[in-house]
């Protein structure tokens, strides 16, 4: 079980590793973690410079708004960076959810541009060097949102709704919610 485990500096490079595989939920051995969850240890390791043991809180909820679109890609300093992750850090603690668009200074970028950007800084600062001079953050993708299903009107074939029935506000809502998406693991 990830709640309650305190993750060392071991445990935040491999799961900073698996964010190179895309944006989605992570398997370690006897626990699974949602992409909210790794965006939360990942940026907590980060807050202080140096990776460190962190704690995993419940899990954080989705952003709870569609993000600023991001046209191409946006590059930040190092001091920006670590100002950024503090932030994201106090957004967490008042919130309990990732940030709908995460700012690095006047410039707004996804959370999951945030969170690819964020797994680099953390494996170069697991190999001994400082944050990069220079970082850039490219548009990614969540993919645990494929395990939701986009709006029709067959989604909803209950009594209750007409036959022509759309909900697309609360589909995209469930999209966000994906950050919380993760597998449970079966124990005898």
């Amino acid at each position: 079980m990830a709640l309650g485990r305190s993750f060392t500096p071991a445990d935040i490079k491999a799961i900073a590793a698996g964010v190179t595989k895309g944006i989605d939920f992570q398997r370690h051995g006897e626990y699974t973690l949602a992409p909210s969850e790794v965006l939360y240890l990942l940026n907590e390791s980060v807050v202080g410079k140096r990776p460190k043991a962190v704690t995993l809180v419940p899990t954080p909820f989705g952003p709870s708004a569609a993000p600023l679109p991001m046209a191409a890609a946006a590059t930040t300093d190092a001091s920006q960076f670590t100002r950024t992750a503090a932030d994201v850090a106090d957004y967490f603690k008042k919130h309990g959810r990732v940030p709908s668009t995460v700012w690095l200074g006047s410039a707004a970028v996804t959370p999951e541009a945030y969170l690819a950007a964020l797994a680099n800084v953390v494996l170069t600062l697991a190999d001994g060097k400082p944050v990069p001079d220079k970082i850039d953050l490219s548009p990614a993708k969540l993919l645990t949102a494929k395990y939701v299903q986009d709006d029709n009107p067959k989604l909803w074939g209950w009594v209750i709704f007409p036959s022509d029935f759309k909900a697309p506000a609360m589909m995209e809502l469930a999209k966000r919610q994906a950050w919380t998406i993760k597998p449970a693991i079966r124990r005898p």
